[in-house]
């Protein structure tokens, strides 16, 4: 759990941290000068860097990119003579030149993201970071040019009664919008993780079952891309017969079907065992099992592909069945499953795995005694 929440954190980074020693730099340099802005946002700058590289360690370098790209802008509207430009362009020269980091930004979106992913680690997922700075990054734009079109339109129209004290009032509002603006945005990233910390999260890996992402449960089940799921299940047999479930009417896959008796979704950062000794706790009320692996295999559905790890165990004992997740259980025997097998009630997943079954010979061989006999005839029939 504490590497999801960690990776939570760097996958929803604030993007405001990227632009407050900016903002702070425009409001200090509005109300008490250049060297009052320089004096209180330069350590505001170090001090997120700080702050990045000891908590994001693995945005840093991006995070460091965005702080020299802060001391460039700030070295440049310290130096460059705004006063050439006319006597309105000064009062708003910090916004302008803002404006115009902003426009390369968005235009230019395309080459940023290829440098964000050339400087950051291969494994770190930034769509989710890319997007909240292009947010935020729109948001400011819109207040800074509506800022400097309305002091503009006020300025050069010469509009009547529109004295000092007016556009000090307009600055005020532009200010108080500006951090409502960042006030907001930082609240609503922190909801997003809080949020995020409550859902399912599922690996995606690839054929061969490496794990190279992972994605909120209800967005896999929603996009239009299908992602490929590592999940575990494992069949029970006792005396020649196989124990299944009957999933409950809301299951997302199968939903009412017969499957195997035991079937869950590995979560991000939950290893198989860990999976096991859950989904037991959790639709049994069986505190632990040490089942034999069989194989795995890949099967495809409608909204999602699984990457199954198909384990084997003799039967369950005292089993307290959780009817959120299981309408009922009962004992089949081989003939019963022949006599049905194509008829719609078992799962696609269940079909590929009695094959798999009926080829390690067990069904045949009746109860088995122990684990080592079991992991000793399944090896040997199926090899």
């Amino acid at each position: 759990m504490v590497d999801l929440r960690k990776q939570i954190k760097e996958s929803f980074f604030n993007p405001v941290l990227y632009f407050l020693p900016l903002l702070v730099f425009l409001l200090a340099d509005d109300f008490f000068g250049r060297r009052a802005s320089w004096a209180v946002s330069f350590p505001i700058a170090v001090a997120s860097v700080l702050y990045v590289y000891w908590f994001y360690k693995s945005i840093y370098r991006w995070h460091l990119f965005a702080t020299f790209l802060f001391v460039v802008y700030c070295s440049f509207v310290t130096v460059f003579p705004c006063n050439i430009l006319g006597p309105f362009i000064p009062s708003v020269f910090d916004e302008l030149v803002s404006v115009v980091i902003l426009l390369i930004l968005i235009v230019f979106r395309k080459q940023v993201e290829k440098l964000i992913h050339r400087i950051m680690p291969k494994s770190l997922p930034m769509t989710n970071n890319i997007n909240e700075l292009y947010k935020v990054a729109w948001g400011l734009l819109i207040i800074l040019s509506g800022y400097i079109a309305l002091s503009a339109a006020f300025y050069f129209a010469k509009t009547p009664g529109f004295n000092k004290h007016n556009a000090t009032y307009l600055h005020n509002v532009y200010i108080l919008i500006l951090s409502f603006f960042v006030v907001a945005e930082m609240l609503r990233v922190m909801v997003i993780r809080s949020k995020l910390l409550k859902e399912e999260w599922w690996p995606i890996v690839n054929n061969q079952g490496k794990i190279i992402g992972s994605i909120q449960q209800q967005l896999s089940l929603t996009d239009c891309k299908k992602y490929i799921h590592p999940v575990i299940r494992i069949m029970v047999i006792d005396n020649g017969m196989i124990f299944l479930q009957k999933r409950a009417q809301t299951d997302l896959i199968s939903p009412s079907l017969w499957d195997t008796a035991i079937s869950n979704h590995i979560l991000m950062n939950e290893s198989i065992d860990e999976c096991i000794d859950r989904t037991i706790e959790q639709r049994y009320g069986i505190k632990e099992i040490k089942p034999i692996f069989i194989s795995n295999y890949i099967l495809e559905f409608e909204k999602e592909s699984h990457y199954v790890f198909l384990f084997l165990t003799c039967s369950l004992k005292d089993i307290q069945l959780n009817s959120q997740f299981i309408e009922h259980t009962k004992w089949w025997t081989p003939q019963q499953i022949e006599a049905n097998i194509g008829e719609g009630i078992f799962s696609d997943e269940f079909a590929v795995e009695y094959e798999l079954l009926k080829r390690s010979g067990l069904l045949e061989s009746g109860k088995c005694e122990c684990q080592c006999r079991l992991r000793d005839e399944i090896y040997k029939n199926l090899n």
